[in-house]
């Protein structure tokens, strides 16, 4: 069962004891729960789970050519941390070619140009979050950037005007972050609809741009105005109630409820074995250490 924003709102609210809103509004629940869906996440990538884990592709055709052999990607909104980069040949020429992150000993190089033969292909950042590749790119057709999600914080909201592909909000509960790209490869669902064939309908966002979110693929019907929409937490099932756990504590921390924290300590700690002992189990979600095609002479 998917957990949404207004869901994991409900939740807590249930666990405090605030189902009327008297102590707390939405907007100080969900930064609560953005601020335990941060924890979890640094602990999936610590332990290199596969969930946290995600590869864009992106054609070297695309790249901007800043000078000779050195290239620049304008990192998405929603690519985090990058963990690795390959340059991939077309056809069956060979695994690929994995690209150091540069060093400290080569950044002084890396304010001249690369020449062929002269330099490995290295990537380091750019300015204004780019990510700069400096070498020779010949021979490459594709960029695989592996990267952690960079995660949005938590919204609900209401549709402005119908739509099947565009989700445009009119007003907005949590900490809406307007700027293009900050919710692309979210996840989002329709609560409440006019048409009720979009209830519990969740598509994947493939734009966020001037506060629109354009989905991946169509809603069944229209989303109307008034319609209900929440976003969708980046995060396994079974690892839901951990998540509104830890949030719950957090707002029992806030209203120095010693008692109903006491009462909670030892679930949490249970939810939190169970969850680490959980993506230990998962295979790893790792990149695979390509051999460089250029040394193995193909």
């Amino acid at each position: 069962m998917t957990i949404n924003a207004i869901e994991a709102i409900s939740r807590v609210r249930e666990r405090i004891h605030d189902r009327d809103a008297l102590s707390f509004g939405d907007e100080e629940i969900l930064r609560a729960v953005d601020d335990s869906l941060r924890k979890v996440f640094t602990l999936l990538r610590t332990h290199g789970d596969s969930q946290s884990l995600q590869t864009a592709s992106v054609p070297t055709s695309s790249l901007t050519q800043i000078v000779t052999n050195v290239h620049e990607w304008a990192v998405p909104g929603y690519v985090g941390d990058i963990q690795m980069i390959q340059l991939l040949r077309g056809g069956d020429d060979g695994p690929g070619f994995q690209v150091q992150r540069a060093g400290m000993e080569e950044m002084d190089a890396g304010r001249s140009n690369f020449m062929p033969g002269t330099h490995r292909t290295v990537w380091m950042p750019g300015p204004d979050g780019s990510a700069q590749l400096r070498g020779s790119l010949s021979g490459f057709s594709t960029m695989l950037v592996w990267y952690t999600m960079r995660i949005p914080p938590m919204l609900h909201g209401v549709q402005l005007s119908p739509s099947t592909t565009v989700i445009t909000p009119t007003t907005v509960s949590g900490d809406y972050k307007a700027r293009d790209g900050a919710y692309d490869g979210s996840t989002i669902e329709v609560v409440t609809s006019a048409n009720a064939a979009n209830t519990g309908q969740i598509r994947k966002v493939g734009t966020f741009l001037a506060g629109n979110f354009t989905l991946a693929s169509a809603w069944p019907a229209s989303v109307d105005a008034l319609d209900t929409w929440s976003l969708v937490l980046p995060l396994a099932d079974e690892y839901h109630e951990y998540l509104v756990a830890m949030a719950t504590m957090t707002m029992l921390r806030r209203s120095a409820d010693d008692d109903g924290m006491s009462l909670l300590q030892p679930e949490l700690q249970h939810l939190q074995h169970a969850f680490e002992s959980g993506i230990s189990r998962h295979s790893s979600g790792e990149p695979p250490r390509f051999t460089s095609s250029r040394r193995r002479g193909l």
